[in-house]
């Protein structure tokens, strides 16, 4: 009985050691709790020579320590197979100006050697916290330098005017929660600096941080109204791109969306005619895929392409919530049916008409 017993619970730990080696749906193996072949390491430590790596990095923010800001910061990123940090995120903090701080050294750091599973090189996703508390010898701020306040946050402007987009995003992730300045606008200066260099992701990545920053838009918006717009403006462009571009189309969708809707009820008088038309345009045609009723005076105000493709969508009667596309197009019908769960090798001209195959069998719809 006592063998059983023995082999019942070497059973037991036999499969929960492997559970803890399955990675999630995006194949990221959990650091904090798997034990692969071979763990990520760092500068020939572990999570905790990286932890010690970042509490040297991290500077206390001055406005934090003004404001007796202090608390945990808890992040999750994910160490990539070339051993670069990505999918930074702040899962817990007590202020985005420490957030910001913990975000600015995590962007900054050195590359970790990946870690292994049965001979390849797998993704690890790793959380950490960083703790900020006061202390005796905290910086005091009655005897404040006399240097620019935001010396590295100038810098970077002053190059991304110059049109060198690789030094102002050193200079703004150096300025990050060390320099009194919004946050957000940082993060809008990144998005664009990485957008000049094609670096879509990071782009995508610090539109969505100015976002969330500045969420809610009510308590920024006599600051930062030009701003918040660039913000909400470059965020629902990129989700309106990923909308087509991505099989996992339907949040892109619903963002962009939500983001068209702010700018709408918050910005109409800062918008000029055309800017106006164009994001009535994108939500209502977004609005119609998502079977959303009320794309219809979106696309009114759409101007001369938005009035067409309310006509195009009247004129093919394709309402039935069945024969939504996955993607939107703004191809050569309007309307196309994307690389598409219900159509198939869609929009080829024929003449006045656009073809599509559907189901095994094709046909033209008049446009």
């Amino acid at each position: 009985m006592k063998k059983l017993l023995t082999l019942l619970w070497l059973g037991i730990f036999s499969h929960l050691a492997a559970f803890t080696q399955i990675p999630d749906d995006l194949g990221i193996f959990d650091g904090n709790k798997a034990s692969l072949d071979v763990m990520p390491s760092f500068q020939g430590g572990d999570l905790d020579t990286f932890r010690k790596w970042v509490n040297a990095n991290v500077v206390y923010p001055q406005l934090a320590l003004e404001n007796g800001i202090s608390g945990r910061v808890v992040t999750s990123f994910v160490i990539e197979k070339d051993g670069s940090l990505s999918n930074i995120e702040i899962i817990q903090s007590p202020d985005k100006i420490l957030s910001a701080e913990v975000m600015r050294v995590l962007l900054l750091a050195p590359a970790w050697t990946p870690g292994t599973q049965k001979g390849k090189v797998v993704r690890v996703r790793y959380t950490l916290p960083c703790d900020f508390s006061f202390s005796d010898d905290a910086p005091s701020t009655e005897n404040e330098q006399k240097t620019p306040k935001t010396p590295n946050f100038d810098k970077g402007i002053e190059n991304y005017k110059q049109e060198k987009y690789s030094e102002a995003i050193e200079y703004f992730l150096h300025s990050l929660g060390t320099e009194k300045h919004e946050i957000g606008l940082v993060y809008i200066y990144l998005s664009f600096s990485y957008y000049h260099l094609s670096k879509m992701d990071d782009a995508y990545g610090f539109a969505n941080r100015a976002v969330k920053y500045f969420t809610p838009i009510s308590e920024y918006l006599a600051n930062y109204k030009d701003a918040i717009l660039d913000a909400l403006y470059l965020k629902a462009n990129f989700d309106f791109d990923y909308s087509q571009q991505r099989e996992n189309w339907k949040p892109y969708a619903l963002s962009a969306v939500n983001n068209y809707q702010l700018i709408i009820a918050n910005f109409t008088d800062s918008l000029d005619a055309k800017v106006f038309q164009e994001i009535n345009m994108r939500c209502g045609g977004l609005k119609y895929i998502l079977g959303q009723s009320d794309y219809r005076k979106y696309l009114q105000n759409g101007g001369a392409e938005g009035q067409e493709m309310l006509q195009k969508i009247i004129k093919t009667q394709i309402y039935e919530k069945t024969l939504f596309p996955s993607t939107f197009h703004l191809g050569c019908c309007r309307w196309c049916i994307g690389p598409a769960r219900h159509f198939e090798v869609s929009h080829q001209p024929e003449g006045q008409g656009c073809h599509h195959v559907f189901a095994g069998t094709s046909g033209s719809v008049p446009l």
